[in-house]
């Protein structure tokens, strides 16, 4: 059953996870560019990117919180090594 459930978790953060590495390969590759100059939009879209990310950092501190918990509490069936993985 816990298996299950962070399986739901991390699968709901793959698109969110995805929508934002392409987003920051689009500024990456602008950066590449020769002499790239930001615009103010850039500059505002990447701090806004900051804001979010550390909302869903801040967001999923409690679901690592009560894994390592669980890992370090033994007291369940799964199979550990999963787990170790993503804690």
């Amino acid at each position: 059953m816990l298996h299950n459930i962070l399986d739901t978790v991390v699968k709901n953060y793959q698109p969110i996870s995805r929508a934002y590495r392409i987003e920051l390969d689009f500024y990456q590759a602008v950066l590449q560019v020769e002499e790239a100059k930001f615009k103010k939009v850039h500059v505002e879209n990447l701090l806004r990117i900051k804001r979010e990310l550390k909302q869903l950092k801040h967001q999923l501190v409690p679901v690592k919180s009560v894994m390592s918990s669980l890992i370090k509490s033994g007291n369940f069936d799964d199979d550990l090594s999963f787990f170790q993985d993503v804690s």
